[in-house]
């Protein structure tokens, strides 16, 4: 074993037991030294970031790039640790410094700087550019983000094709069930979006977006009971909003409680007064907001 190898495994050791400062010694020393560590320099980054000083990781890694232009594996690390920052467009300047033919992946993480500044048919782009690549390691994530580009630009026939594809390849991605869940949604085909989103659960128990999209899903199909059991668990876990005391009044009021019905109409006022649906549920209550 080398003697870079063992101070990286001790490095490791301190980090894990929470002696961030005698870690933090050891990657500066190696990604210093003449022939510097670009893992120990990578390890360095995530540590600053660990302990909240992302912008003296970025710093340490636009310094080495500096003095070392042509290392291409730092170049990319360096790409996703912008965006792990949310400096989406500084990302997306950086990787023109990167041939995406020789770095094909360089395509998915442009795309998905595109993606979170809301730019999705310049992100898809870039997601097929990285498809007729032909590189195959992250093609069931590059079909992924087309066809949530295709959803968030109601384009849900494509959305589904593109999801298809990336389940043949990756079906374990509780994200891309509940994209499906939501396509097939918006598609009003509510019992294929149920079937989507009752995957997308068994894979991630505690994602509320899932729980929160099965609600109205279930409310659609007439199941006003397991959706008032599903709203009410949102609530007491503290992420009630005007919407969901809403849903919950309409559902309420299937159940013939006008009286529970008119209790959540009122909250969901108290939180946005302009709410439609709590409006006309308070009419059908027979006592109209004033």
């Amino acid at each position: 074993m080398s003697d870079t190898r063992k101070k990286l495994d001790l490095a490791e050791r301190f980090e894990a037991e929470g002696k961030h400062l005698h870690a933090l010694q050891i990657y500066k020393t190696l990604s210093e030294k003449e022939n510097p560590s670009s893992v120990a320099l990578m390890r360095l980054a995530l540590l600053y970031e660990k302990m909240g000083r992302e912008e003296v990781g970025t710093k340490t890694l636009e310094r080495f790039l500096g003095e070392n232009p042509n290392s291409i594996k730092v170049r990319r690390f360096y790409l996703q640790y912008l965006i792990k920052q949310k400096k989406y467009q500084e990302a997306i300047n950086a990787a023109n410094l990167i041939s995406k033919e020789e770095d094909p992946t360089v395509y998915t993480l442009v795309g998905l700087a595109y993606y979170y500044l809301d730019e999705y048919e310049i992100a898809k782009v870039n997601f097929e550019e990285y498809i007729n690549s032909k590189d195959e390691s992250l093609l069931p994530e590059a079909y992924f983000y087309i066809a949530s580009c295709n959803f968030k630009m109601a384009k849900l026939d494509e959305a589904l094709k593109f999801i298809k594809k990336s389940e043949k390849l990756f079906g374990l991605n509780p994200e891309l069930f509940l994209v499906k869940g939501m396509t097939y949604y918006a598609k009003k085909m509510y019992f294929h979006a149920f079937d989507a989103l009752q995957q997308a659960e068994l894979l991630d128990n505690g994602n509320f977006l899932i729980k929160e999209l099965k609600a109205k899903v279930l409310f659609e199909l007439g199941e006003y009971q397991k959706t008032k059991k599903i709203l009410m668990e949102i609530l007491e876990a503290g992420r009630g909003n005007a919407e969901y005391f809403s849903l919950l009044g309409t559902v309420n009021l299937k159940l013939n409680d006008k009286q529970k019905a008119k209790e959540y109409f009122v909250k969901a006022l108290e939180i946005n007064p302009e709410d439609e649906m709590a409006k006309k549920g308070l009419k059908k209550c027979g006592e109209a907001k004033s």
